[in-house]
């Protein structure tokens, strides 16, 4: 359980669903994890006593990632604290649904700055933070959104496609200051981030996506894609870079679905 024994890790969007699961993981294997998370009901600091409470060491630092001077201030407390930063995981993300007819500038807004946006900030300056420490890995959080069709979601999918475009580009900058990056798509899985986006999501939609996915008709759980993002921010992934993968139970081999 020492995969990542001394590593620093940023987790975003880490106060609950993959963001959390992720950073419970990274502490589990060892690393030293700063949770970042937007949330004022306690999510981020409910993280790090779950990494705590598991004999890990972990810091809370509240972040909008859609600012800039945040995402710096970030990366700041990671090397003041830790002294270095091996891994960082572009995860915070939110979610805006509805017909391309009624979605709202304001929420093409939203979407774009904290998907996009702060994907970008986290890349820049963690890459600025890895370049004085001789490498590292980025770990941005996609969506099989990017590659499929999504009713509802041409704004959120349009950011997770922006992220793969900004991984594979990133990716070949950055190789030769030995930071790889790489992203990570999930499918349907378990989180909150429909119901923090104000959808209710009905029985029928809910119905089509467990049944359509082929790998146990269900939808996977934030614990089940951790085990990638440990994956590629350990040395067993140092020779994988650019590359977008995905968790999904097989959704994507079955595009029909979505």
């Amino acid at each position: 359980m020492d995969r990542l024994r001394d590593k620093v890790a940023i987790v975003t969007g880490a106060g609950s669903g993959i963001g959390r699961a992720v950073a419970v993981a990274f502490g589990r294997e060892g690393a030293k994890v700063l949770v970042s998370d937007s949330r004022t009901d306690g999510g981020g600091e409910a993280t790090v006593t779950a990494i705590q409470a598991e004999g890990g060491e972990a810091l809370y630092v509240a972040a909008d990632v859609s600012k800039e001077d945040d995402v710096i201030r970030l990366v700041r407390a990671a090397v003041d604290r830790f002294g270095r930063l091996d891994v960082m995981v572009n995860n915070a993300g939110v979610m805006r649904v509805g017909p391309v007819t009624e979605l709202t500038e304001a929420d093409f807004d939203l979407v774009t700055s904290v998907n996009q946006k702060g994907t970008f900030f986290g890349i820049k300056h963690a890459a600025r933070a890895m370049m004085k420490t001789g490498g590292g890995s980025i770990i941005n959080t996609s969506s099989i959104a990017a590659d499929h069709g999504q009713h509802g979601g041409v704004v959120y999918a349009a950011t997770k496609g922006a992220i793969l475009s900004m991984t594979l580009t990133a990716a070949s900058e950055l190789a030769e200051y030995g930071i790889r990056v790489n992203a990570v798509q999930p499918g349907a899985i378990s989180t909150g981030i429909l119901a923090a986006s104000g959808v209710r999501e009905t029985p029928d939609r809910a119905a089509r996506i467990e049944q359509g996915t082929p790998l146990g008709h269900r939808r996977g759980l934030p614990e089940e894609v951790a085990p990638l993002y440990v994956y590629l921010a350990s040395d067993e992934s140092g020779f994988v870079t650019g590359q977008k993968l995905a968790v999904d139970g097989g959704i994507s081999a079955d595009s029909h679905v979505i």
